[in-house]
């Protein structure tokens, strides 16, 4: 029997004659009829030598294209801005783009090469844009059906992979609308945000003399300006930013960029030429139809005119004013200090985040620990800042079991982490599942936004699943227990707060660097990282009834103080006079 490829959710693109085989999970799992067994989900992207492949030749395809962009864009919008410039600007975004095409490339040689593909129904695409908004959008493209089958119709129709029929079919959808998912939306701001910006305005009458800025760190307004005050910085109140009106693609604009690419792409079919030719249709509008308008709005934020250091924890990624603002700033000022505070879990432990786009864009990265990433050397360790509050993580009323979920993830990354996610939502259910009904009665799941409710199909009644309504500190001070099924930064402040924990995740070694799998194994050791859910079962219902005579055996604690002093160590009172050391070093 022949195969016929799958690469968008609608009766349309099966046949009837052949057997089905869908490209990815993600494509199954949008496919509403799911009376048909054929199904294509074995691929290797996920194994850990396949994926430091993938990010290595991501990193030697992002330096050649960023280069080739480099003379372009800086002709475009007029600007003289140098590697470091666009690392921050437009580093992420082109990172994820290339990481996503990588992913769907790789999909399709696994689907070719472990079946004989006779047949596929792809898109036109002639007339279809792949271009965001901003930057960090892209993400969003990637969990949507028609930009995928999209992308996969470009690259079927560029590599052809040996597949014999390839039909096309028109789309009426001819862009990815963003809308839902720009980073300041001006309509959503409550009374808390409306109160903050008005006292924002009032701040821009008080004269900017700073020579430094602090911003959206993630610390509370009081640390950060005890922190300015180390620095004889007056405390100065900043909007979270301004709505940016989006223009209308520039079709001429984005034609005469291609026209300058056309040089750079040879006749050779690669996965770098590939992106070369559709990438001119694809970048971001806040760095070429808006760049100057963006530039604009810089100068509303009041921020300081010559800072000599730059501090953020959030703001290096979806913020396009401060983006723009800081590309400025280090085209004027080569020596300014460009900062960035690790803001969540993982940052060290991940074999992919030493390519993450803020090491690489910011002059100092400070970590939450001992542990650092000795690739690089603008790592400086610290502490984690989150956990400063600590009267958020106080027990009250520990009864329940929390168990923190992960998000279904966006695969705008070179491995299949949709289908990574899916296993371990799995795995959690079998574990859930399997605990005494008295438990599962007592048990709350905190789902992600992101997760649907059909991902938690044929989960025990007695258990109540929360979307992130409940208050996440409430919930936390009435638990006995929390068990994660990722590697997350909650499961780092409830260790640092000494709050019994558990950690599901299979196959853990293959997303860990070498630096940390032994650490992680002394997890396992004492009984808190699972790879097996029947372990996990069996070690839990055990120590239910009697959770501190496990959490607070010397062993299991001293694991946990060592584990904690690597990557989430505990800030002292002098926090913000050692913090300044830091920054100074």
């Amino acid at each position: 029997m022949s195969n016929n490829l799958v690469i968008f959710p609608e009766n349309d693109f099966l046949n009837s004659e052949s057997n089905n085989l869908f490209i990815d999970q993600f494509c199954f799992d949008s496919f509403k009829d799911k009376s048909f067994k054929n199904l294509l989900i074995n691929n290797s992207t996920n194994l850990k030598s396949e994926r430091m492949q993938s990010y290595e030749l991501v990193n030697k395809i992002f330096y050649k294209i960023l280069n080739i962009l480099k003379p372009i864009l800086n002709d475009i919008n007029e600007v003289n801005y140098d590697t470091k410039c666009y690392e921050i600007l437009l580093g992420a975004w082109l990172r994820k783009f290339i990481q996503q095409t990588l992913l769907k490339f790789k999909l399709l040689n696994h689907a070719t090469n472990d079946h004989k593909i006779d047949s596929v129904k792809i898109f036109d695409t002639k007339d279809y844009l792949f271009v965001t908004s901003e930057t960090q959008t892209i993400q969003h493209a990637t969990i949507d059906e028609n930009w995928n089958a999209q992308m996969y119709s470009e690259l079927i129709n560029y590599f052809n992979f040996g597949i014999k029929e390839i039909q096309i079919k028109n789309n009426n959808k001819n862009f990815f609308k963003d809308n839902n998912y720009l980073f300041y939306k001006k309509k959503e701001l409550g009374l808390k945000e409306f109160s903050f910006n008005i006292l924002t305005i009032i701040s821009k009458f008080i004269p900017n003399n700073s020579n430094i800025l602090i911003y959206d760190t993630g610390m509370s307004k009081k640390i950060e300006g005890l922190l300015g005050l180390k620095f004889s910085s007056i405390p100065r109140l900043y909007a979270k930013g301004y709505e940016i009106k989006y223009s209308n693609y520039n079709c001429d604009l984005r034609e005469k960029i291609f026209n300058y690419l056309k040089k750079n792409i040879s006749k050779n079919k690669s996965i770098e030429n590939f992106i070369l030719s559709i990438i001119h249709k694809s970048l971001p509008k806040s760095l070429l139809e808006d760049f100057q308008n963006i530039r604009k709005l810089t100068k509303k934020m009041y921020f300081p005119k010559n800072p000599s250091f730059i501090l953020t924890s959030y703001a290096f990624e979806n913020n396009e004013i401060f983006k723009s603002y800081v590309a400025q700033m280090k085209a004027i000022n080569k020596n300014l200090k460009y900062i960035i505070y690790q803001h969540g879990g993982s940052y060290i432990t991940r074999i992919d985040n030493r390519y993450n786009n803020e090491f690489i864009s910011a002059d100092k990265f400070i970590t939450w620990g001992k542990q650092t990433d000795n690739i690089w050397n603008n790592n400086f360790s610290f502490k984690n800042f989150k956990i400063l509050n600590k009267s958020n993580y106080l027990l009250k009323n520990p009864k329940k079991l929390l168990v923190v979920v992960r998000s279904s993830g966006y695969n705008a990354v070179p491995y299949d982490r949709y289908n990574e996610g899916k296993r371990q939502l799995s795995s959690i259910k079998s574990f859930l599942n399997n605990l005494d009904e008295e438990i599962q009665k007592k048990t709350i799941i905190r789902g992600h936004s992101s997760n649907k409710t059909k991902d938690y199909d044929n989960i025990s009644k007695y258990i109540k699943i929360d979307y992130g309504k409940l208050n996440y500190f409430d919930l936390l001070s009435n638990s006995k227990v929390v068990i994660f099924n990722y590697d997350s930064t909650g499961m780092l402040e409830t260790l640092s707060n000494n709050i019994p924990t558990m950690c599901l995740i299979p196959n853990y070694e293959e997303h860990l660097n070498d630096l940390s799998v032994n650490h992680y194994k002394l997890l396992s050791k004492a009984n808190i990282l699972f790879k097996d859910y029947n372990k996990l079962v069996n070690h839990f219902s055990y120590v239910w009834k009697d959770i501190n005579s496990w959490w607070y055996d010397n062993n299991v604690q001293n694991i946990i103080n060592e584990f904690c002093e690597l990557y989430s160590s505990k800030p002292s009172k002098n926090f913000t006079k050692e913090l300044k050391n830091i920054i100074l070093k």
